[in-house]
């Protein structure tokens, strides 16, 4: 999904997390729970005409996750049902663009906040979202971005959760 900038600005756009992307409730197969609460929370963010947005970091981060064996905590599935996953998300998901000033603010979350390991992954996705103008994240989890005062958090797990 692409937009032009007006529209994007006028628009409230919410940041959706990899966890989110990685219990959406795929076609054909029974859904846990967590993905029959991740999937209404979808909807409802589009019911309220809000835009869910992802990054290409988020992507990449599903790709890795899906293929990897049910053992190694992924999905097991194969590059064909990756793709087909991922032209989903195109479909259904505005995709941030990476653009220069991320970099900066990614630089300065890491300083501020004394980020090291996989931690950087989830201040990428941050700078990528506020240097688009995005302000709130759904995430099941709420601790991997509690510290970044510029966000809101949303979590599909609590069923009080309005858009």
């Amino acid at each position: 999904m692409t937009m032009d900038t007006k529209t994007a600005h006028s628009t409230k756009r919410i940041l959706v997390d990899t966890n989110i992307l990685l219990r959406m409730p795929r076609l054909g197969l029974p859904s846990s729970e967590k993905e029959t609460q991740t999937g209404i929370s979808i909807e409802a963010i589009l019911t309220a005409s809000r835009i869910p947005c992802i990054t290409f970091q988020n992507i990449a981060e599903f790709w890795s996750t899906a293929g990897r064996p049910v053992e190694q905590n992924g999905l097991a599935m194969t590059v064909n049902d990756i793709y087909k996953q991922v032209e989903q998300f195109e479909e259904l998901f505005e995709i941030l663009p990476d653009r220069t000033e991320a970099f900066e603010i990614w630089k300065r979350l890491c300083i501020q906040h004394q980020v090291r390991g996989r931690r950087v992954h989830d201040v990428r996705l941050v700078a990528t979202a506020l240097s688009n103008g995005v302000f709130e994240v759904l995430t099941h989890n709420i601790k991997d971005f509690c510290q970044f005062e510029e966000l809101s958090i949303f979590n599909p797990d609590l069923k009080t959760t309005t858009f």
